[in-house]
């Protein structure tokens, strides 16, 4: 059975492999990272399905042929695993992105979102970003503030407690930049 694992990171754009030898002695073939990072070594035999596939540039790098790997049958392992690696991931939900933002952010940031929100009587961008604070509060188990008020902001600094000296006044300061960015990030 061919190593699939092989395959997968010979499809990740800028992967490489070099013809090496590991510690033990035994031939076989170093796959590195586009920045020349190390990741595995595979023997002959896990890469012999793959070698007529390879092309070789001056460097001594052999790649993927991708214009080799689309000619071959359907049913084969590789065209498989090739036609999965380009199979885009489905968009994420508008709650999804926030959530995806709140670890970037913090959760005082898509309070202060909501109260904007509200503000605008955008009503229905509220609900969503409190649907994402509850995700987070079951992630995280634990209770987390869902309106930008003064309890929010003692949570916040009872958060950086552990970890600064703040009182968080600077990430207060800066909620409108970090809503800007959010915003942008979500368009």
């Amino acid at each position: 059975m061919p190593n699939k694992t092989v395959i997968d990171y010979m499809l990740n754009v800028g992967y490489y492999m070099r013809r090496s030898m590991n510690f033990s002695g035994r031939f076989g073939f170093m796959i590195y990272t586009g920045n020349q990072n190390p990741v595995m070594f595979c023997t002959n035999s896990d890469a012999k399905f793959i070698k007529n596939l390879l092309k070789e540039d001056s460097h001594q790098r052999l790649t993927l042929n991708l214009s080799a790997v689309r000619q071959l049958h359907g049913s084969s392992l590789v065209k498989k695993a090739y036609k999965n690696h380009k199979r885009k991931a489905p968009a994420l939900t508008r709650t999804e992105q926030y959530v995806r933002a709140c670890f970037s952010y913090g959760v005082i940031t898509l309070c202060y979102m909501i109260e904007e929100y509200a503000k605008e009587e955008n009503f229905e961008e509220c609900q969503i970003i409190l649907d994402a604070i509850n995700i987070i509060s079951k992630m995280i188990g634990e209770e987390v503030p869902t309106h930008f008020d003064d309890k929010a902001k003692r949570w916040l600094r009872l958060q950086l407690i552990p970890f600064t000296e703040t009182d968080g006044s600077v990430i207060i300061n800066n909620l409108p930049l970090y809503a800007e960015h959010i915003k942008n990030k979500l368009k």
